[in-house]
């Protein structure tokens, strides 16, 4: 008796001594923080702190392209990035799986579809994950509109100060609004004009801002759909100023 008492002791001494000094780990020994993708936030001209890196999901003008921008996990968990649509493409799809440190992913798919991806609303998703489990996002979704067409001036034109600068540009007469965006050459915004109601499938309109310095500047127009969170950006134009 005296002999089992004393082993029993010594396992519980054992036991006791292996637990000590090992704390759980904050993140490691639990399932992975929900992640957080940004939804539209709106156009830029809309609120003086957008820009094309803050908007959350949006068009790009490098083409037919989506770009999601979502928070970096707090728990290092990695990420994997979904697609679907609920018309076209309904069972989600892995489309990118993140391996670096990157917060923001540019969907080229849409550009290189050999089917129209314009009018269509695609929704997204990612999922964080380690060796335990996976947590998903919330879903945000984006409608792709067709891209403004510029027009004039062509790409690297040079203008004075005393020259009139005028912008035109074809676009979809279905489009709820246009807005035409100067940037200076730190691609701050510096200048906008903004369409409501669209009539006409070409536009031109006159630089009436302030007086332009010596430097580089970059030009675009922006669309706006039926909805919120639907649009398209056309291509990004260099224009000079001597």
């Amino acid at each position: 008796m005296k002999n089992t008492l004393l082993i029993i002791m010594l396992l519980s001494i054992l036991l006791i001594l292996s637990c000590s000094g090992k704390e759980p780990h904050p993140f490691r020994d639990r399932d992975p923080l929900k992640p957080i993708l940004h939804p539209h936030l709106g156009a830029i001209g809309d609120d003086e702190f957008l820009t094309d890196e803050n908007n959350g999901i949006d068009s790009h003008s490098q083409g037919d392209r989506i770009r999601l921008i979502w928070d970096r996990p707090l728990d290092n968990s990695s990420i994997t990035i979904f697609r679907f649509s609920k018309d076209f493409a309904p069972e989600p799809l892995q489309i990118h799986r993140v391996v670096t440190a990157d917060t923001i992913y540019l969907d080229r798919f849409l550009e290189d579809s050999y089917v129209s991806v314009t009018d269509v609303e695609w929704s997204y998703y990612i999922r964080a994950s380690n060796f335990r489990a996976f947590t998903d996002s919330d879903t945000v979704s984006f409608t792709l509109r067709p891209r403004p067409i510029l027009i004039s001036p062509p790409h690297r034109a040079e203008f004075t100060n005393s020259d009139d600068l005028k912008f035109s540009w074809n676009n979809d007469i279905s489009d709820s609004r246009l807005r035409l965006l100067l940037f200076d050459n730190s691609k701050n915004l510096i200048w906008s004009e903004t369409i409501d109601f669209v009539f006409y499938p070409t536009h031109e309109i006159e630089y009436t801002g302030e007086k332009l310095s010596p430097g580089f500047y970059f030009w675009r127009v922006d669309t706006r759909g039926d909805t919120f969170n639907s649009g398209s950006k056309s291509e990004e134009r260099r224009i000079e100023i001597k």
